[in-house]
């Protein structure tokens, strides 16, 4: 056969970012789906997991910003301060603009590939 009848549609762009994301989160998908069952994953439990990694209710990037000085420490009484509060709209902001804006670019190329013509 010749090689141009198994040439993707696609973009290179968007293959490598399939790409990337199948090989960075499908073996974490496969750990996290073996601690469910109650398995054993990378030589630990999940009970053993957590136990190592959380010695808080913070996440690892609250915890490593609050190190950082960025974010104020959890012994705060208040649950956003203004400069807390606008990097929270910011950030916030930021990802679900993006996911919109990947959401309508999607939409729109599903239209345009399956827009149905008059023959």
């Amino acid at each position: 056969m010749d090689a141009k009848a198994f040439r993707s549609r696609t973009s290179r762009a968007t293959r490598r970012t399939a790409y990337l994301l199948l090989v960075l989160l499908l073996p974490w998908a496969t750990v996290k789906s073996i601690w469910m069952l109650g398995g054993s994953a990378l030589g630990v439990t999940a009970t053993e997991w957590t136990a190592t990694t959380s010695t808080s209710d913070q996440s690892w990037l609250s915890r490593e910003l609050a190190r950082a000085g960025i974010t104020p420490p959890d012994a705060d009484p208040a649950p956003f301060t203004p400069n807390g509060l606008g990097a929270m709209i910011l950030f916030g902001g930021t990802a679900f603009t993006a996911l919109g804006a990947a959401l309508a670019t999607a939409a729109h190329s599903y239209h345009q590939r399956t827009r149905p013509t008059c023959t």
